[in-house]
């Protein structure tokens, strides 16, 4: 079923773009009704963890990948998300949020470079992707201070 379910999606999706923005919003649309409407039990439990985080998370995603969101809005909105979830429980989805947004600024400076017509270095690439790396491996390290010194909370703590 996976299978066929990827060769529609491919069928449908594929090099249009705009459908793929309905088919994201579809998405938020369903796991928002299915919360309000048939909450499983992780739902209830923790209800921003395993129901809110997703649709949230993905709309703001859309949101920031519109044309009208300019400049550094899309790196802002990424990190704002990132840094939510994590204080909220769902710590997958926000380290994923805060690898996005630190891609995003090194999109950024790679095209900034790349459009004043200067050869990007390979040094310059690596460098980039290493400052990437520790920007991500700093923020896990942040998130588990602030776990183990019971900052965001004693499940947080325990967990």
């Amino acid at each position: 079923m996976t299978v066929v379910y990827l060769a529609v999606l491919w069928t449908l999706l594929y090099e249009r773009p705009q459908r793929i923005v309905i088919f994201g919003w579809g998405l938020v649309l369903g796991a928002f009704l299915t919360y309000f409407i048939n909450p499983t039990e992780f739902m209830t439990a923790g209800p921003w963890k395993f129901g809110l985080a997703f649709p949230v998370t993905l709309s703001v995603f859309l949101v920031a990948s519109l044309k009208e969101c300019p400049g550094l809005w899309p790196v802002m909105l990424s990190a704002l998300i990132g840094v939510t979830n994590l204080v909220m429980g769902a710590r997958s989805a926000g380290g994923t949020c805060l690898a996005a947004a630190m891609y995003l600024v090194g999109i950024r400076m790679m095209r900034g470079r790349v459009s004043g017509k200067a050869k990007l270095r390979k040094g310059t690439i690596v460098l980039r992707a290493a400052s990437i790396v520790l920007g991500i491996a700093g923020v896990i390290w942040a998130y588990g201070f602030a776990a183990s010194s019971g900052i965001l909370g004693e499940s947080a703590k325990s967990k």
